[in-house]
């Protein structure tokens, strides 16, 4: 994608700065980026979609003739042009999983040879299924019916089996099998002991600076036994070392903040309010748009660009800001 025009005036300004004026520049730049490329977006193909008879008819016609084939006669059928690429997808969408998959092959390759089921799946999935493969798979079918048939078998021995059994002594039969599931039993006691976890419980900032510095003047033991008696619950020797370690590193009475760290960095709030201004101006918050004005704001503010922006953190970023919108919109009722 081509760089959003910067507009320039970069000299004289503070790094890290946003005043509205400047986010009003960026909103104009990054309305007139895309309707610089609004031709080449439009070129990208559409996306279709199926309902599930059609998918299920796709996915049928393919294992028995092919995708080309399928996507030639679907074509026609639906009147809009379907990409083998497209059937290949259907074709191995998440309605199968692996083992299902392979049973499949196998159970294809049982019929018509390796070989033969080789090219078929290749041509359907879009990607290399070797004979070796195949061999595996019909090892892996044959085994699975031998396994079926051998349940079928036994259900049936235990159904001409029932009538001899009604005939037991099935109290003696019961205490037997009830016995023989206690000594199998293992002894679970000390094992409930032994996984049993503590209540969590939280700490302000003034408590767990006290306890930390009380560690320091007397070790960490001596703190343990102090405020696990002070505070009424266990403090143990892990937690106060684990407050000591976070102190050490974040400061005094400062915490670390949850999740990972936005890629705008103290601008993540700003980049909202700026998409949120291309919003009121009529302009769609894509994924294309929400990059485009991050990095509009990286040329302005002489960010560097240490992270790569993906489509996947646009999305997180859309998500954020539908949640912002919502809150705003709660704000003013």
């Amino acid at each position: 994608m081509s760089k959003a025009p910067s507009g320039g005036g970069k000299r004289g300004k503070k790094k890290g700065e946003m005043t509205d004026a400047l986010k009003e520049k960026i909103v104009q730049n990054v309305q007139t980026f895309l309707e610089h490329t609004k031709e080449e977006r439009a070129k990208r193909g559409q996306y279709m979609s199926f309902d599930k008879n059609d998918r299920n008819n796709i996915k049928e016609y393919a294992i028995k003739f092919g995708a080309k084939e399928t996507a030639r006669i679907f074509s026609v059928k639906l009147g809009q042009p379907i990409a083998e690429s497209t059937v290949r997808s259907i074709a191995s969408d998440g309605t199968l999983t692996s083992d299902q998959l392979k049973l499949q092959i196998g159970e294809y390759g049982s019929l018509f040879g390796e070989e033969l089921a080789a090219k078929h799946f290749t041509n359907i999935l879009g990607r290399p299924i070797t004979a070796v493969s195949v061999g595996r798979y019909i090892k892996m079918f044959e085994k699975v019916c031998q396994s079926l048939d051998y349940t079928t078998k036994s259900q049936d021995e235990n159904t001409i089996g029932q009538g001899e059994e009604q005939s037991q002594d099935l109290s003696l039969k019961t205490t037997s099998h009830n016995s023989r599931i206690e000594e199998c039993k293992p002894s679970t006691s000390k094992k409930v002991n032994s996984l049993a976890r503590g209540k969590y419980v939280r700490y302000d900032a003034k408590t767990r600076e006290s306890i930390v510095l009380f560690a320091r003047e007397r070790g960490i033991a001596a703190a343990s036994r102090h405020f696990s008696e002070q505070l009424g619950s266990i403090v143990s020797e892990s937690t106060i070392r684990s407050m000591r370690d976070q102190l050490n590193k974040y400061g005094k009475s400062s915490c670390r903040r949850k999740g990972r760290p936005t890629k705008m960095g103290s601008n993540d709030v700003n980049l909202l309010h700026t998409l949120k201004r291309l919003q009121e101006a009529g302009e769609p918050i894509t994924s294309f748009t929400v990059i485009a004005t991050a990095k509009q704001m990286r040329d302005e503010l002489n960010i560097a660009e240490d992270s790569e922006l993906t489509k996947t953190w646009a999305k997180s970023v859309i998500a954020r800001f539908n949640k912002y919108i919502e809150n705003e919109s709660t704000k003013n009722q």
